[in-house]
């Protein structure tokens, strides 16, 4: 099953950076729990959704990996 992670939640493959320029490059060393038991069953995660930042109204735009 081919799923998107919302940049929040950390990720062993891809970077983690929570929509904050602090955490640019943030390449965590495993994955969250949800994302591990998600991989566990099967789940093939494609990419991450944009997250708003602190101080942030809005998120960024979120584009299609398609």
């Amino acid at each position: 099953m081919p799923i998107g992670i919302k940049d929040l939640l950390e990720t062993k493959d891809m970077p983690t950076q929570m929509g904050c320029e602090a955490f640019r490059g943030n390449f965590p060393k495993r994955d969250n729990a949800a994302v591990w038991a998600l991989r566990e069953a099967g789940a093939v995660i494609l990419g991450k959704t944009a997250t708003a930042g602190a101080r942030r109204i809005s998120s960024p735009a979120t584009t299609n990996p398609l």
